[in-house]
């Protein structure tokens, strides 16, 4: 699983089962925790400018935001709410093909995703 990364993009690419214990995670998150899922760093980062080794959802308040800060790296924090619905995007069907993906902030409205996140993809490898 891989977490590419631009000044103004993310992306998120695994396999169906990878991104299921994602989704799996954060649909039982709980209010003021950390969750921090690990990433393959290995390879190419294609058309990204970084691969990424973390991710940190946090779940706090407001709707879900994707920040990115050389010290703390890729980081969402959000209500409860708002992380539940970004575990949505995380659910493919078992047979879904290489290349099918979500772009998360596109989907949702403002009570869940704010306005000033890094957009992201999550995408089937």
């Amino acid at each position: 699983m891989k977490l590419f990364r631009t000044i103004d993009e993310l992306e998120i690419s695994g396999t169906v089962s990878e991104l299921t214990e994602i989704k799996c995670s954060l649909e039982k998150a709980e209010d003021g925790l950390v969750y921090v899922f690990k990433f393959d760093c290995s390879g190419s980062s294609m058309s990204y400018d970084n691969l990424e080794p973390e991710l940190k959802v946090r779940v706090s308040s407001g709707p879900a935001c994707a920040t990115f800060r050389e010290e703390d790296g890729v980081t969402i924090s959000g209500d409860l709410k708002s992380i539940e619905v970004l575990a949505s995007f995380f659910d493919f069907d078992t047979n879904a093909s290489s290349g099918e993906h979500c772009h998360w902030d596109e989907a949702c409205g403002s009570e869940y995703v704010s306005t000033n996140t890094i957009p992201m993809v999550v995408s089937v490898s």
